[in-house]
C-alpha cells in the first residue's frame, strides 16, 4: 500500500520538481542541439512525461498505453542519452550502453551509478 501527500503544499512541490526537470532537459538540448523524447513505461508516468513535454513545446511521449514493454525497451536502447527518475529505465538501458543519469532520490539508482564508477554530485 502507498501513502502520498496531497493538497497545495504537495501540488507546489510536484509543479516545482516537474519544472526543474523541464529546464534542465531545455537547457541540455539547447547546448547539445538534442532531439529529446519522452518514454513513459509506467502508467503512473504518462500523466508527468505529457506536462514536461508541453513545457518544452510539444516533444514525442511514447507510453506503455501505446506501446508495449518491448517496444519502449528498444526505444531506450537505441537511445544516445538518458536522464531517468526510474531505476528499471536505467537498468535496461545497460544493454544498449546507453550513457544515463538518475534524477532521483531514489537509493536504487544511486548505487547503481555508483557501481558504474559515477560519485555522487
Amino acid at each position: 500500500m502507498y501513502f502520498h501527500n496531497s493538497g497545495a503544499t504537495a501540488d507546489r512541490a510536484y509543479s516545482q520538481y516537474l519544472t526543474a526537470i523541464t529546464n534542465a532537459v531545455d537547457a541540455f538540448r539547447k547546448q547539445r542541439k538534442a532531439f529529446v523524447v519522452m518514454a513513459a513505461m509506467e502508467r503512473l508516468d504518462a500523466r508527468p512525461a505529457r506536462k514536461i513535454s508541453e513545457k518544452l513545446g510539444g516533444v514525442p511521449v511514447f507510453t506503455s498505453d501505446d506501446y508495449n514493454m518491448y517496444q519502449l525497451v528498444s526505444i531506450l536502447r537505441a537511445c544516445h542519452m538518458m536522464a531517468s527518475s526510474r531505476y528499471h529505465g536505467i537498468v535496461t538501458s545497460m544493454p544498449g550502453l546507453v550513457p544515463s543519469a538518475g534524477i532521483t532520490m531514489d537509493e536504487r539508482i544511486r548505487n547503481l551509478m555508483r557501481e558504474r564508477g559515477h560519485q555522487d554530485y
